[in-house]
């Protein structure tokens, strides 16, 4: 090749290679890819009204917009918990418990039923054997609030006062309640002797949530022969909420244009036109 044949290649490349550059740097760096899509899922139960030692059936179903649900995982609102889709669970202890369910999915994104407000409530009533001592108390618990599925700060309140001095109704033989001590399931306590009533203590229990989790408040009453039982209720307190499954961002528009637009901002973009 001529000398002046070179020096018209390497303009011709030096011309190609620097409109190849200018194209590229018009559109900006190649697009990321994806976000890993959440998954959903929802969860049901076979009763939602039991008695200690009854076996419930819990059956989970989800989806995932771009892949699949890898791990499934039960919190049955009392301190267990199982996993696979589908579970089978008996209370141990009387109460109200709520069960949530938490889906993985194959990227590593995750959804919780505890996000959205939507665990299963499970009413469970206590059960004992009819040999029982007329002496063995039974606790009881109401909620003054219309749901312990709340957001934070969060206060809610007990009443323990319902609790009987025995579990049989036509006892001959009752004992009697002595102190009434709740455990917030937080770290936070407090109890109050039965002579408190009603002159100082109403009977209720208050305690506000400040953070999200979930949390097992339990009430345990004693008698006056050293007999005890506790109730139990579920406090599910909601954080922020997921988004909304299959949507990256609902309040993001995407514009394709020729050349580069100042922003992804429609108003903006359309401004600039």
């Amino acid at each position: 090749m001529q000398n002046d044949q070179k020096a018209k290649f390497l303009v011709l490349m030096s011309t190609v290679i620097m409109s190849a550059t200018a194209f590229a740097g018009c559109f900006g760096a190649p697009p990321a890819p994806p976000a890993n899509l959440a998954p959903f899922a929802s969860a049901t139960v076979s009763d939602n009204l039991a008695s200690v030692g009854d076996t419930l059936t819990f059956t989970g179903q989800g989806s995932d917009p771009d892949g699949s649900i890898s791990t499934w995982r039960w919190d049955f609102g009392d301190g267990t918990n199982a996993t696979g889709q589908n579970a089978t669970h008996a209370y141990t202890m009387h109460g109200t418990f709520y069960t949530t369910l938490n889906v993985t999915d194959n990227g590593g994104s995750t959804y919780d039923t505890i996000a959205t407000g939507s665990p299963q409530r499970v009413d469970v009533l206590a059960k004992f054997a009819a040999t029982t001592a007329d002496d063995q108390p039974l606790a009881i618990m109401s909620l003054w609030n219309a749901t312990s599925v709340v957001r934070p700060p969060a206060t809610l309140q007990w009443g323990a006062a319902g609790s009987r001095n025995s579990w049989n109704a036509t006892a001959a033989n009752p004992g009697a309640i002595t102190t009434y001590a709740m455990d917030f399931g937080d770290g936070t306590t407090a109890s109050h002797p039965a002579s408190d009533l009603p002159a100082t203590w109403d009977g209720n229990f208050s305690h506000t949530y400040s953070t999200a989790g979930k949390f097992v408040a339990m009430l345990t009453v004693t008698s006056n022969t050293s007999k005890t039982d506790m109730a139990a209720w579920t406090v599910v307190v909601i954080g922020t909420a997921p988004p909304t499954p299959g949507l990256k961002n609902p309040d993001t528009i995407v514009i394709e244009t020729i050349c580069c637009p100042s922003s992804l901002d429609p108003q903006i973009a359309y401004d600039d036109a």
